[in-house]
């Protein structure tokens, strides 16, 4: 239960970024060069502490390729929400949602998606997911993949 109330804390982040970008337009229009080397960070560093903690070569390519096609990051950020990470989500959801323009609807694909993440990862425990989502996250580094081969 203690599990579940952190995951949704940590998705929190999007929604109080997403608030914050919504009354704060004209900063956000300002510093936008900025958020995106902060996003850089926080997915960087996301990347290293999860490398850390469990270092798994072959799921980390298989977590790229997956990664590749599938480019919702709250899906494989509800996968390792349950930890010390998720003051990491929480503050990647404040640096995402200064970046883009959102309506409700993403808000509740994100939260959906974060939700079906969270549940395989505590169906199915195991170390490994934070090599597979170090490897999916690797995509948020670099932003040059057409839009026609994604999936989601």
């Amino acid at each position: 239960m203690i599990n579940f109330i952190v995951a949704l804390i940590a998705f929190f982040g999007l929604i109080v970024g997403w608030f914050i970008a919504k009354y704060t337009k004209e900063e956000i229009k300002d510093g936008k060069k900025y958020f995106k080397w902060l996003h850089k960070l926080f997915v960087l560093v996301l990347i290293a502490v999860l490398v850390y903690f469990n270092f798994n070569l072959y799921i980390l390519a298989l977590g790229t390729v997956v990664g590749y096609f599938i480019r919702q990051s709250y899906f494989y950020l509800g996968m390792v929400s349950f930890d010390f990470v998720s003051y990491f989500v929480f503050l990647f959801g404040l640096s995402y949602s200064a970046l883009k323009k959102y309506n409700r609807r993403f808000l509740i694909v994100s939260l959906v998606l974060f939700l079906i993440g969270f549940l395989i990862a505590n169906i199915y425990k195991s170390e490994l997911y934070y090599s597979f989502v170090a490897g999916a996250l690797l995509w948020r580094l670099i932003d040059v993949i057409p839009n026609k081969f994604r999936i989601i």
